[in-house]
C-alpha cells in the first residue's frame, strides 16, 4: 500500500439539503477500479449518472458499487430559508478537507467541474487547507476519469434516503450532517 490515495468529489441537491460525498481510493487500485466503473456502463452511455438512472438500473449498480473497496463520507447540509448554495456546498467543502486530512495519507482530491464556478470552491480549499499537510486538488470533468462517477452515486441514495439508503449504507463509513 502506497501512502498516496485519490479522493473524487461531487454534490447532491435535495429540497431543503445540499450534500456532498468523497470517496478515497488507494492509488495502486485506481486503474483497476477504473476499468471496473468502465465496464458498468450500458452500450451507448458515456458516464453512470444516478439521477438519470431507471430505479430497476439504480438497484443494479448499487449491488456491484458496494463491493469496491472504496471508502466512503457523506456530509450534509440543512439549507434554511435564505442560505444560498455555494455557502451549503463551502461548508461540505471544508468537512471533506478535514476529514481527508484526517487521513494522514498524501491526498489528491478530484472535484467535478461546474463551469465558471470553480473559484469559490478554489478559495474555499485554499482557506481550509492546513499547509504542513499534503492535499492538492482539482476540478476535472466526469468525462476525464471514471472514479469521478462514484461520489454520484454514494451521494444520491443517501440523499434519497429509506431503502436507497439501506442499499448503500454498508459502504458508506461517514454520514455527517454539518453546518
Amino acid at each position: 500500500m502506497s501512502d498516496l490515495v485519490y479522493a473524487y468529489a461531487d454534490e447532491s441537491i435535495r429540497p431543503g439539503r445540499y450534500l456532498m460525498s468523497v470517496v478515497v481510493v488507494e492509488a495502486d487500485a485506481a486503474g483497476a477500479l477504473r476499468r471496473r466503473t468502465r465496464s458498468l456502463l450500458l452500450p451507448g452511455q458515456r458516464r453512470l449518472h444516478f439521477q438519470k438512472e431507471s430505479s430497476r438500473r439504480r438497484k443494479e449498480l448499487l449491488g456491484e458499487l458496494v463491493t469496491f473497496d472504496v471508502s466512503v463520507a457523506v456530509f450534509t447540509c440543512r439549507l434554511q430559508r435564505g442560505q444560498s448554495e455555494p455557502r451549503a456546498r463551502a461548508a461540505c467543502l471544508v468537512a471533506i478537507v478535514e476529514h481527508l486530512q484526517g487521513l494522514d495519507r498524501e491526498v489528491v482530491l478530484y472535484i467535478e467541474r461546474r463551469e465558471g464556478r470553480d473559484d469559490e470552491d478554489h478559495r474555499t480549499m485554499d482557506r481550509s487547507r492546513r499547509r504542513q499537510d499534503v492535499l492538492t486538488y482539482q476540478h476535472l470533468l466526469p468525462s476525464t476519469d471514471p472514479l469521478l462517477w462514484l461520489p454520484d452515486c454514494f451521494v444520491w441514495p443517501v440523499g434519497a434516503g429509506g431503502d436507497w439508503l439501506r442499499r448503500v449504507r454498508s459502504a458508506v463509513e461517514v454520514i455527517r450532517e454539518i453546518g
